[in-house]
C-alpha cells in the first residue's frame, strides 16, 4: 500500500462513503429534523462525523481485505484522510443546519426563554481549532514521511533530484491548499452564521429602544447568544408588564384625581385645595362634604404609597362621607365612625390613615377632630398671629373602639385663613434640609391679602422652587374665614 500514490487511495473511499450517505439519508429524518431546534445543529455535526468514521474503518478494512495492504499501516492512513475531510464536511453541515435552525425559529417563533445548559463558544471554537490543526498536521507529517521515504530510493542525478524537489513541492502545496481551503470555508460559514445570530438580536434591542415590545428575539443556540437572545426576551416581557402596569396606574391616577373634588360654595368661605402625588399614585387625599347647613373639610394622608394606598384612601374617604352626612353627628363621633369601620379593613395590615377634619355651619360655629394628623395652621393677618389647631387623637384604623374628640374654634372679628396639609409639606427636603413651617408661614405672610387658590399656588410654587421633586405627597387646603365666623 505504502507503494501507490496518495490519490489511488480515493478509490477505496467510494464504496463506504456511498453506504455513509444511504444511512445518512435514512437517520436525518428521524434523528435531526424530528429533534427540538436547539438541539438540530449538534445532532446534525455527531449524526455526519460518526458516519465519516465508520466510512473511513470501513475503506481501512477493505483495503485489508481486497488488495492485502496493512490495516495498522495504510488502512490507518486511509483511514485519517477520511476522517481529515468528515471532519471539515461535518462542520460545514453543522453550520449549515445552523443557519437554517436561525431562519425556522424567527418564522414559527421557537424557544423564547434562555437555553437551560450553556455550551460557551469558546470550548467550540478551541475544540474545533485544536482538532483541525492535530489532523492537518498529522497528515502533512505523513506526506513528508512518504515523500521522503519516496526520494530516498530515486537515483541520485541532477535531473532526478529536480523533477522528484517538483513532484513532492507540488504534492505538499495541494495538500496544503486543500486544507486551506476547507478551513476558509469554515471560517466564511461561521461568519454567516454569526450575523444572522447578531442581526436577530440588534433587531430586536432596535425596536425597543424606539418602544415596541411587540417582538421577541428567536432563541436558536445553546450559547451566549442564545442565553443574550433569551434574557433580552425576559427584559421584554418584564418590561411590556411594566408598561401595562404603568398604563394601569396612570388610569388609577385619573381616577383619584376625579376624586378630588371642587370647592362647594359656602357662604362666608374662600376654600381651594390641592395634591401632589410622588407616585402614579398616592395616600393623600382632601375632600368637602356638605350636609344640609354643615360643610366638613378633611384632608387624609394613608400610610405608605402607591396602589394599596390609593385604595385605601377610597375606603377611608367613602367612610367619612358616609358619617359626616349624618347632621347629628359633631366632629369626633364622625372621625370615630368612620375609624369604626376602616379598623376591620386594615386589622393586622399593619396600615393606618391620619386625618384632620374641620366641620363648619352657618352659624360660624367650627369644630375640628386630628387623628394622629400635622396641626393645622390658623393664620389672622390683622394682627400677624399664627395658630395651631392641634392634633389629639391616634390615626384611623389603629384601635377600632378609639373615643375620638370634638374640639373647637371661637368665632374672629377679624379675616383668618386656616391651612390643612399633609407632612409631606412641611417635611419636603433637598440636601438634608427640609422646607419647614418657618418658609410655610413667610409664604402665607406674603400673600395674606390673595385669595384661597392664589394663596394655594404661592405655597406650592415656595414648596417646588425649594424641593422640585418631594419624596412623599403632598395635599394643602386652604379656607379663608371671612370675619365673624
Amino acid at each position: 500500500m505504502d507503494s501507490l500514490p496518495v490519490w489511488e487511495l480515493s478509490i477505496y473511499t467510494a464504496v463506504p462513503l456511498v453506504a455513509a450517505l444511504g444511512v445518512r439519508s435514512f437517520l436525518e429524518p428521524r434523528q435531526v429534523d424530528a429533534a427540538p431546534l436547539l438541539f438540530r445543529s449538534s445532532l446534525q455535526f455527531r449524526m455526519d462525523m460518526s458516519l465519516f468514521t465508520l466510512a473511513a474503518l470501513a475503506g481501512a478494512l477493505e483495503l485489508w481485505l481486497i488488495p492485502g495492504f496493512p490495516f495498522v499501516g495504510s488502512g490507518l492512513k486511509l483511514s485519517l484522510a477520511i476522517v481529515t475531510l468528515g471532519l471539515f464536511a461535518s462542520l460545514d453541515l453543522a453550520l449549515a443546519r445552523e443557519r437554517a435552525v436561525i431562519h425556522a425559529a424567527r418564522k414559527i417563533r421557537g424557544a423564547r426563554r434562555p437555553p437551560r445548559r450553556m455550551v460557551p463558544l469558546t470550548h467550540r471554537f478551541t475544540a474545533v481549532a485544536v482538532a483541525i490543526i492535530v489532523l492537518t498536521s498529522i497528515v502533512l507529517l505523513l506526506v513528508f514521511v512518504r515523500d521522503i521515504n519516496w526520494l530516498a530510493v530515486q537515483p541520485a542525478s541532477p535531473d532526478t533530484f529536480s523533477r522528484v524537489t517538483r513532484s513532492v513541492l507540488f504534492e505538499v502545496s495541494f495538500v496544503m491548499g486543500v486544507l486551506l481551503l476547507l478551513t476558509l470555508n469554515l471560517i466564511i460559514s461561521s461568519s454567516r452564521n454569526l450575523r444572522l445570530l447578531f442581526d436577530n438580536e440588534t433587531e430586536v434591542l432596535e425596536r425597543v429602544s424606539e418602544g415596541d415590545f411587540s417582538k421577541l428575539a428567536a432563541v436558536a443556540t445553546n450559547d451566549e447568544l442564545g442565553f443574550i437572545a433569551g434574557h433580552t426576551n425576559s427584559m421584554i416581557i418584564r418590561l411590556r408588564d411594566s408598561l401595562r402596569m404603568r398604563k394601569g396606574l396612570e388610569i388609577a391616577r385619573e381616577v383619584q384625581l376625579n376624586f378630588l373634588p371642587r370647592p362647594p360654595e359656602v357662604e362666608g368661605l374662600d376654600i381651594a385645595g390641592s395634591s401632589l402625588y410622588s407616585d402614579e399614585t398616592g395616600g393623600d387625599f382632601y375632600d368637602y362634604i356638605k350636609s344640609g347647613e354643615r360643610t366638613a373639610i378633611v384632608v387624609g394622608d394613608v400610610v405608605g404609597h402607591g396602589v394599596a394606598a390609593a385604595l385605601l384612601m377610597t375606603s377611608c374617604r367613602a367612610y367619612l362621607r358616609l358619617a359626616a352626612s349624618d347632621e347629628t353627628l359633631d366632629a369626633g363621633r364622625i372621625v370615630q365612625r368612620a375609624n369604626s369601620q376602616l379598623a376591620l379593613d386594615v386589622e393586622k395590615t399593619g396600615r393606618f390613615v391620619t386625618a384632620f377634619l374641620v366641620l363648619t355651619d352657618m352659624q360660624g360655629g367650627i369644630q375640628w377632630c386630628g387623628a394622629g394628623h400635622p396641626s393645622s395652621l390658623v393664620y389672622t393677618p390683622a394682627t400677624d398671629e399664627f395658630s395651631r389647631l392641634k392634633s389629639m387623637d391616634i390615626p384611623l384604623g389603629v384601635d377600632r373602639d378609639w373615643s375620638y374628640r370634638t374640639e373647637r374654634l371661637e368665632p374672629s372679628r377679624h379675616q383668618r385663613y386656616l391651612l390643612l396639609l399633609s407632612d409631606g409639606l412641611i417635611e419636603a427636603g433637598c440636601g438634608g434640609e427640609m422646607f419647614g413651617e418657618e418658609r410655610l408661614r413667610n409664604v402665607v405672610r406674603k400673600h395674606a391679602s390673595s385669595d384661597s387658590a392664589e394663596m394655594m399656588r404661592a405655597i406650592f410654587r415656595a414648596v417646588g422652587g425649594f424641593c422640585p421633586k418631594p419624596d412623599d405627597d403632598i395635599t394643602l387646603v386652604v379656607v379663608r374665614i371671612a370675619a365673624g365666623a
